[in-house]
């Protein structure tokens, strides 16, 4: 992040990360609006990017991780995720996509995807499971937050994609049996 970011306000810390992953001072579209640009294509021709009829794939079987890569660890601070998140979330909610899902979207630094590329290339883990388990902690540690003693959550509630998947790290979250009650509050399956 900018020096000047680093010791700034709120506003100017928020102009900073909405004109680098939003929209630029000169109305280009960044991050957040872009991958709103695609979902809109993919909405709108998705024939054009794949021939989905060929392989017998609908739009309302369609699973969308809209992801967002960045090259700044910085950005790894908890929240800025959450908030960009929260943006893309009020855009999608009023365009009603036919797709089955589009999923909360994740800030990922480059550095963090790159430290499971040995299990994503020996297929120890495939892309969108590392994303949902990804999704599935921060869903985990939002609705702990409403337990006793819920205030140790609060920052694991807003966490980043770096500070929540580390690999091979000996805190499984999703084997625990707190995990599996949300899980099952929530209707999901692991």
């Amino acid at each position: 992040m900018a020096d000047s970011i680093k010791n700034g306000s709120y506003e100017q810390i928020k102009e900073y990360i909405d004109t680098n992953f939003i929209k630029s001072k000169k109305g280009k579209a960044k991050g957040v609006t872009q991958l709103l640009l695609q979902i809109d294509r993919l909405n709108n021709n998705c024939q054009a990017i794949e021939d989905f009829k060929k392989i017998g794939l609908d739009k309302s079987r369609f699973i969308i991780f809209p992801v967002i890569i960045t090259k700044d660890f910085s950005f790894n601070v908890n929240g800025i995720n959450h908030y960009l998140n929260n943006q893309f979330k009020k855009e999608i909610k009023s365009k009603g996509y036919p797709f089955f899902l589009i999923t909360d979207l994740i800030l990922v630094d480059l550095k963090s995807l790159m430290d499971w590329s040995d299990d994503l290339v020996t297929d120890k883990i495939t892309l969108p499971s590392l994303l949902y388990n990804y999704l599935l902690k921060i869903s985990y540690f939002k609705e702990a937050t409403t337990k006793e003693n819920g205030s140790k959550s609060v920052l694991d509630s807003l966490g980043s994609f770096s500070h929540l998947m580390i690999p091979k790290e000996n805190r499984i979250i999703t084997e625990t049996k707190e995990f599996q009650e949300i899980l099952d509050r929530l209707k999901l399956e692991k």
